[in-house]
């Protein structure tokens, strides 16, 4: 596995729908009893992202899954991280972060760019 370079200023569902573009017919996903290309991975994340915004999800509402480890797992992450980012959801970061007042935190560095406010909470800053 060769090691790659992955944008900051891009989200995790905005790199795999680019990848679904460009390699539709690859197999994407696999557990015991089914495959997804990314076509059909796409395709489902997007459907279960519509239904949760249909629902009133915004990315401030807290969605639960329960499944078993498998395919379905993956497709309910990726499909939940499809529901647009909001400010307020830096309020709440803010806030989380304000309660654990440790002075060890961990944020991710694109995190940052969208509530640049969270730098004054944090000693870690990740990226891919």
């Amino acid at each position: 596995m060769q090691d790659m370079e992955f944008p900051e200023d891009m989200t995790v569902p905005e790199l795999f729908s680019i990848q679904a573009t460009k390699t539709p017919n690859n197999l994407a996903l696999q557990d015991a009893s089914h495959q997804y290309t990314y076509k059909e991975l796409d395709e489902a994340t997007n459907q279960l992202a519509h239904r949760l915004r249909q629902l009133g999800v915004v990315a401030d509402v807290p969605v639960g899954v329960c499944v078993v480890r498998s395919a379905l797992m993956i497709i309910c992450h990726l499909g939940i991280m499809k529901v647009p980012f909001s400010n307020y959801l830096c309020l709440l970061f803010s806030q989380l972060l304000s309660l654990v007042r440790g002075p060890n935190s961990v944020l991710q560095s694109c995190l940052l760019r969208r509530c640049p406010h969270l730098a004054h909470f944090c000693t870690v800053f990740m990226s891919l």
